[in-house]
């Protein structure tokens, strides 16, 4: 992202970030497969991780696609701001303010993050 593209920061206090993150952001999905169709679709077991392959591919976008999914910011450091942010909301309301740096692409996906994560209060 260039300078240009970045948007403005609002500054609740008057240094403005009490906290600053940065690492790579990721996008958890969390879908439904009640019957274990995907499971048996995609050749995964229940439980287990496992590297994609090239037959897995269809996966990310079906589950994005899928009704009733939930996006999940993660990443070590994003989980770690989402935590401090939540922390700040409960123990000092609307006073700490958590920021985050990372990489995302301009598409649904980094749109749906952005979202996301300005749930979380960072």
């Amino acid at each position: 992202m260039q300078a240009s593209d970045a948007p403005e920061l609002e500054a609740h206090t008057e240094r403005g970030l009490d906290v600053l993150f940065f690492c790579n952001p990721l996008l958890d999905i969390s879908i439904d497969d009640h019957d274990a169709s995907i499971l048996q679709k995609y050749t995964l077991q229940a439980g287990q991780a496992c590297l994609a392959a090239d037959h897995h591919m269809p996966l990310f976008e079906e589950a994005f696609t899928k009704e009733g999914r939930q996006l999940i910011p993660g990443g070590s450091a994003l989980n770690s701001a989402r935590a401090c942010g939540w922390a700040f909301s409960k123990e000092t309301p609307g006073k700490g303010v958590v920021g985050y740096m990372g990489a995302i692409g301009k598409d649904v996906r980094g749109d749906a993050l952005t979202e996301a994560v300005k749930k979380s209060n960072v």
